[in-house]
């Protein structure tokens, strides 16, 4: 779980640990890929699409699906579906937003 807002980040962990999951979590794209780099196993990557810092998310998914060929990536965000498609950070698809990677 990589998001910057530790209110919604704790609410995701506890949420996805009350389902069963084993949850990793990183407050930015730098810090995700040190453990992505780390050789633990991870199945998905469940990030914000907005994160602050000199790495972004659509960046640093793409860097980790080359590190993780089996890796999943599940974008999500508080934005609305218009400010992050006509902010470039997604493109509608069938009535939902897809990221392109």
């Amino acid at each position: 779980m990589v998001e910057d807002d530790h209110k919604v980040q704790s609410t995701v962990v506890d949420t996805l640990c009350e389902l069963g999951y084993a949850v990793l979590k990183a407050d930015d794209a730098q810090s995700a890929l040190a453990i992505i780099h780390s050789g633990v196993h991870i199945d998905l990557l469940f990030t914000d699409v907005v994160m602050p810092g000199p790495i972004r998310s659509p960046e640093m998914a793409k860097t980790a699906v080359r590190i993780l060929a089996h890796l999943r990536v599940l974008f999500t965000s508080g934005y609305t579906q218009n400010a992050i498609v006509h902010g470039g950070a997604a493109r509608p698809r069938c009535g939902t937003v897809e990221q392109t990677l």
